[in-house]
């Protein structure tokens, strides 16, 4: 941002010597148990991409195959509604910014390809929906593909963002309740809003003389502190034994 004082007009730029920058810090933290990494949001800060780029690049240096891919973890909550239903009537997947997908990276299943090819056959750029459906009578859409699909839009679910459109899934199916009553439930997944998630509160002064490092680790340290819990049973709920 350029300098300015508040109540006049003026505005210049910020005076760096040659090498210097604006420093726009995030933390992480990484659990070998799990392979998990909880990554702060700032978005002037890195992304997952930027770490996942920055690996893959060193294959070049070191002349070793990196494919370092980081993917969406959903609530416990998410997983457990849709494993709960007995029947899947209806699906209806939105992916954003969809001629991305066919990239190879992306396209890892022949499901996703089918998406790009959709998506670039009709030049739509912006977004592409899909709805599936199956009749309750024949037992409704399989669960354990729909289980995978998910799956493969988590593994694209952060890079395909970036537009209005976002992705998601959204499922009907039906639920019995103890009495073997069936009711219709609609269950909503999204990508960007039932992933799991944490929150630390910094400081802000006007003006930054350090990155607050020792705040950054400690908060994100609580996080995932509170949040351990959950994600091993996501882990056990993904990998059931």
């Amino acid at each position: 941002a350029p300098n300015h004082k508040p109540g006049e007009e003026d505005f210049s730029a910020i005076v760096l010597n040659e090498g210097e920058g604006l420093a726009y810090p995030n933390t992480f933290l990484f659990s070998p148990k799990g392979k998990i990494l909880l990554l702060e949001y700032n978005k002037a800060g890195c992304s997952a991409q930027n770490i996942c780029d920055y690996f893959n690049s060193l294959q070049d240096e070191y002349s070793e195959y990196i494919d370092l891919k980081l993917n969406i973890l959903l609530t416990e909550d998410a997983y457990k509604r849709i494993q709960n239903l007995s029947i899947i009537e209806k699906i209806e997947v939105q992916i954003a910014n969809p001629i991305n997908v066919i990239r190879k990276e992306f396209a890892e299943t022949a499901t996703l390809k089918d998406f790009a090819n959709i998506a670039q056959e009709f030049n739509a750029t912006k977004s592409i929906k899909i709805t599936l459906t199956g009749e309750s009578a024949t037992g409704g859409i399989d669960k354990t593909s729909t289980l995978q699909e998910i799956k493969n839009m988590l593994r694209i679910g952060h890079k395909t963002s970036g537009l209005k459109v976002e992705n998601k899934f959204v499922i009907k199916g039906k639920s019995t309740i103890d009495d073997g009553t069936e009711y219709t439930k609609e269950e909503i997944i999204n990508l960007f809003i039932d992933k799991i998630k944490g929150q630390f509160t910094l400081d802000e002064p006007p003006v930054q003389k350090d990155i607050q490092a020792h705040d950054r680790k400690k908060g994100i340290k609580q996080v995932y502190k509170d949040i351990k819990k959950e994600i091993m049973n996501i882990i056990d709920i993904d990998n059931p034994k």
